[in-house]
């Protein structure tokens, strides 16, 4: 996966890229896709970040693999959300406020989700890749808006749990864990 950045700051997970006629085109993480002028990528950033993760950013005039597998991007196939309502659900859990506990992440309720201030070493929070800065926007298709949203989430799993969220703010990723 690589990021592409544009110069007004915001940033988009790409599973695969390529420049056509001037134009930067992406499969995003989230299953959209994208098209921007090449004026409006900031070139610079998206390669030196990028290189600093260690990928490779370079232009190609045609699409990659239609499925880049397990090697660019693991969980990025989370299955569709079914059409819910945008007001979170109300939860009745014996959780903490802060969401530690079986999730291993704590952080601040917003209008956006659970924005992430620290995680427990060894969690599934911490297997996920969840850094502080993260927001998790939900669960198994459930909105989260704070840790208990999360904690009743993740308790009433008794599998695999699907969880979406916005790496530092700014674009979508999917994760699967195993519960």
């Amino acid at each position: 996966m690589i990021i592409v950045y544009l110069r007004d700051g915001s940033g988009y997970g790409a599973l695969d890229y390529w420049l056509s006629n001037g134009m930067l085109h992406i499969a995003t993480t989230y299953g959209a896709q994208k098209v921007f002028p090449l004026e409006q990528v900031d070139l610079e950033r998206t390669g030196k970040e990028n290189a600093q993760r260690g990928v490779n950013f370079t232009f190609y005039t045609y699409p990659m693999i239609s499925d880049p597998g397990p090697v660019l991007a693991p969980d990025s196939y989370a299955p569709a959300c079914p059409a819910v309502s945008s007001r979170a659900p109300q939860t009745q859990s014996a959780s903490p406020v802060n969401g530690v506990g079986l999730f291993g992440a704590s952080g601040n309720a917003s209008e956006k989700g659970l924005v992430i201030t620290s995680i427990r070493a060894g969690s599934p929070a911490a297997q996920a890749g969840l850094q502080a800065g993260d927001v998790l926007v939900r669960a198994d298709c459930r909105p989260i808006r704070n840790g208990q949203d999360m904690e009743a989430a993740f308790a009433s799993s008794t599998g695999t749990v699907w969880i979406s969220y916005l790496i530092q703010g700014a674009w979508m990723t999917d994760k699967k864990l195993a519960r």
